[in-house]
């Protein structure tokens, strides 16, 4: 293989001594390709730079007797580092000539420092100087000692390119199943919106989720759909530094993400098609509910006036944004393929240039190695439902999910495989304590907690005494805690403990969470059965009782008015567990999206966005999380398209439209698929709704007589949990009532109007 080797220099006279130098080593090593930085921008041409990038390793000459040169040769380098970080341990030689006799060496050394620095970690492996040049170049040759130490650093050069391409053939070869320009890892907020930007800078995507069909969207699906924006750029930029105090953030990933937040209005209107986006700020009725407390969420901060949330429509948590979203990656099936049920298992990286050059992807119980000519994106959510994980990064034992529960951490394995460093992992959202579930499943967020925890009941810890305010309001999960918000710290086996009194309330508003209570006659019989120490649990009741007689809570000053004495036994604990909305730990990354290794570099063709590795460091405003979705999905998208300088030189595809040699048209994309076909005998009818948390739920509705004599549910993606009970349960119910207006299952209010529509839609046609 024949070795490419680049000599840059900013010397453009051709008498120039370090010149002369490359133009005598151009005629020893044929190979040598000599790139002239100009004196001002563009630093290089297209061609020039690329010679760089691809090249297997770098001569640099410069002159001691020049500043102006080593200051063009300082910004070229810079230049190769921003725009293509590739220099990382790429092999240079440093050559530099001087008039001295003994030559101080001050640009030569300056130069190997920035070769050194942060950011660039390029492997300097010889430095030579070429002292009283004037003379030597006037006798017509260098010096014999010169030549030797000349033609001693460029063996050495050669020595380390052959190992390096030896290195190379010994490598296994892969075998590609597909190829693709561009692969986005999970199909939720971050990973539509990347998989829409690449398609739309030309790439052919590749799309996959470990979620079936119905079930992508992560926590997008789940969340309550608002998506942040400003309306200043200063006001909102020091509003959001005061979030993140006292930790401190990259400065420009700050000003892109605020940025963003600003333009969100028109960045609904341009990309996703809403012509006058819904501003919780200007048009919410608050009695629906009330949303004031999120504009802002930290009032005290300076700069939180300027914040806004913005809907897709006027609802929140009915999924309408995920749908927005999903709805232009199907718009846009020509160019990108999606795969359910496919999760990524390994990260397929060059061992030579260290660039991710594709996936391996587990498709119906098979490992498929996939090509990605240009880039890789990671927006796999983060690791709600990774115990592991939760105990290694947040100290918790446990904490339940009211997300995706596909979210187990992938992307950061991913990102840990291929060496990414890691940030924010410490950091997660909540809303609160929340009724405990089994592992593995999502609960519900408790909207009317500090309603039901006032009277006569309280939360303990493990120990059986109190650890909070019971009513104060959180902010995602935050409570106040000396000057600022924390979540508090995480208890294992949380309980709400109560009297017959607030039983009875519960009965009457809220019957669901009376499941499986623990229960006793006496204080003492219920410490037993919570395995909590029986004097604790009492002496808390007895301070309980006294703070809600004397009117003031002397341990958390939790209202006076929101705390009534317990009465006689029996005695009630409802088992409840902090919840966990997502977390933001994962790859860091930087404003290009690119995720960086340990020493701070690009990981080349490797990016990421969303909730994996996300933004936020301290306290949480809402809907900032899905605005970062937006804001860097799009970033990565259109970064992980851009053809590389290293990317295979092939020709297009003709089937598959993808920049490669393998087709992909063989396994094809779950998203296209023919509408299904339902039979209807007599007296049955067909009905649609998209208004449900899923996709499409269709019923089958026979309906003669005046009567609703049975529903059907032919089709839907709704949750497994709280979803699946309104599609199990509600069917009956109409047909009992012959009515539509029945009441909504607990915790599945938008599934059980979604149901209740379809079936209005047959209705409408059997009773025309």
């Amino acid at each position: 293989m024949l070795m490419k080797i680049v000599a840059l220099t900013a010397a453009r006279s051709s008498k120039a001594f370090d010149r002369q130098l490359l133009s005598a080593l151009h005629r020893k090593h044929s190979s040598l390709q000599i790139v002239t930085i100009a004196a001002q921008a563009p630093l290089f041409d297209e061609a020039g730079k690329q010679a760089v990038v691809q090249g297997d390793a770098l001569v640099i000459a410069t002159a001691e007797h020049e500043p102006a040169q080593t200051e063009d040769m300082l910004n070229a380098i810079q230049a190769l580092t921003k725009d293509h970080p590739r220099l990382a341990e790429k092999p240079v030689v440093i050559f530099s000539t001087s008039y001295a006799t003994q030559g101080q060496h001050a640009s030569l050394n300056t130069i190997a420092r920035a070769m050194d620095a942060h950011g660039v970690k390029a492997d300097v492996i010889a430095k030579v100087s070429l002292d009283d040049v004037q003379h030597q170049f006037a006798n017509g040759s260098l010096s014999e000692s010169t030549q030797k130490s000349v033609h001693k650093a460029m063996a050495q050069l050669k020595s380390i390119i052959s190992k390096q391409e030896d290195d190379s053939m010994s490598q296994p070869k892969i075998a590609w199943d597909a190829t693709y320009d561009v692969i986005v890892l999970g199909f939720g907020g971050a990973g539509a919106t990347a998989a829409r930007f690449a398609a739309d800078s030309g790439a052919k995507v590749l799309l996959v989720d470990a979620a079936p069909l119905g079930h992508e969207g992560g926590n997008t699906r789940y969340a309550g759909q608002i998506v942040g924006s400003a309306a200043d750029f200063d006001e909102m930029k020091n509003y959001y530094k005061r979030l993140q105090y006292p930790l401190a953030l990259d400065e420009d990933m700050i000003d892109t993400y605020v940025d963003g937040m600003v333009g969100m209005s028109d960045y609904f209107q341009k990309y996703l098609e809403i012509e006058k986006p819904f501003s919780v700020r200007r048009d919410w009725h608050h009695e629906k509910p009330d949303l004031k407390s999120m504009l802002p969420e930290y009032p005290e901060y300076a700069g939180g006036d300027s914040y806004d949330v913005l809907l897709v429509h006027d609802g929140t948590f009915d999924s309408a944004f995920w749908k927005t979203l999903r709805e232009q990656v199907t718009k846009r099936a020509d160019k990108i393929d999606v795969w359910f049920k496919a999760p990524a298992k390994h990260l397929i990286q060059d061992p030579t240039t260290k660039a991710v050059i594709g996936a391996q992807i587990e498709r119906e119980s098979v490992l498929l190695n996939i090509r990605a000519n240009n880039g890789v994106v990671l927006a796999t959510g983060g690791f709600e439902n990774n115990q592991q994980m939760i105990q290694d990064y947040l100290g918790a034992e446990s904490l339940q999910p009211l997300g995706s529960v596909y979210n187990k951490g992938d992307g950061v394995l991913l990102g840990q495989e291929v060496g990414a460093d890691l940030w924010h992992m410490h950091n997660y959202e909540s809303l609160g304590l929340t009724i405990r579930k089994p592992a593995g499943t999502r609960s519900k967020i408790l909207f009317a907690w500090t309603t039901m925890a006032a009277g006569s009941a309280f939360v303990i810890g493990d120990d059986g005494t109190r650890y909070m305010n019971e009513t104060e309001a959180n902010r995602h999960g935050h409570l106040y805690d000396h000057g600022t918000w924390r979540i508090p710290a995480n208890n294992a086996h949380p309980y709400l403990i109560f009297d017959a009194a607030k039983y009875q309330e519960f009965a009457e508003q809220a019957p669901d969470w009376l499941d499986g209570l623990a229960h006793a006659d006496t204080l003492v019989d219920l410490a037993d059965i919570l395995h909590v120490p029986a004097e604790n649990l009492a002496k808390t009741r007895a301070r309980f009782d006294q703070f809600a007689n004397n009117g003031e809570d002397q341990a958390f000053d939790r209202d006076a008015s929101t705390m009534t004495a317990l009465g006689d036994g029996p005695y009630y604990a409802l088992a409840l567990r902090q919840s966990m909305l997502n977390t933001q730990g994962g790859p860091r990354r930087n404003v290009r999206t690119e995720v960086l290794d340990t020493t701070g570099n690009p990981i080349p063709h490797l990016y990421s966005a969303g909730e994996l590795g996300g933004i936020s460091a301290n306290q949480y405003q809402g809907g900032n999380n899905l605005a970062e979705c937006l804001i860097f999905g799009k970033i990565a998208g259109m970064n992980a398209a851009r053809p590389k300088a290293d990317s295979p030189a092939t020709t297009t595809d003709a089937t598959s439209g993808a920049s490669a040699h393998q087709q992909t048209s063989a396994f094809g994309s779950d998203l296209v698929a023919a509408p299904k076909t339902y039979t209807t005998g007599e007296n049955q009818y067909i009905g649609r709704s998209s208004a449900g948390m899923g996709n499409e739920i269709v019923v089958r509705v026979t309906y003669a007589d005046g009567k609703i004599q049975n529903i059907e549910v032919l089709q839907q993606n709704e949750s497994g949990d709280f979803g699946l009970k309104a599609i199990q349960q509600l069917p009956d119910e109409m047909v009992k009532a012959n009515s539509t207006d029945v009441d909504a299952v607990s915790g599945a209010s938008v599934s059980s109007k979604a149901l209740k529509e379809a079936v209005q839609d047959a209705l409408k046609q059997a009773q025309k």
